[in-house]
């Protein structure tokens, strides 16, 4: 279970399970999850868990510069 909070004050829940290198994000405990994180050293590609699905990757850049983004 996961409680998230974001930078406009919203509060996401919800259930998360760890596979490796994936993380699935099913809508009840003990489901399998349509959304996949999928993990890697330098990015991970978030989509759903179809092969076809098209997929985003966030890329590691670094830190933040002095003063913010």
């Amino acid at each position: 279970r996961y409680d998230y909070f974001n930078s406009n004050g919203d509060l996401l829940s919800g259930y998360a399970k760890r596979d490796g290198q994936t993380i699935r994000f099913p809508e009840k405990p003990g489901e399998a999850g349509d959304l996949v994180w999928s993990l890697g050293a330098e990015a991970y590609e978030v989509g759903t868990a179809a092969a076809t699905s098209p997929k985003r990757k966030f890329v590691k850049v670094g830190p933040a510069p002095e003063g913010g983004f």
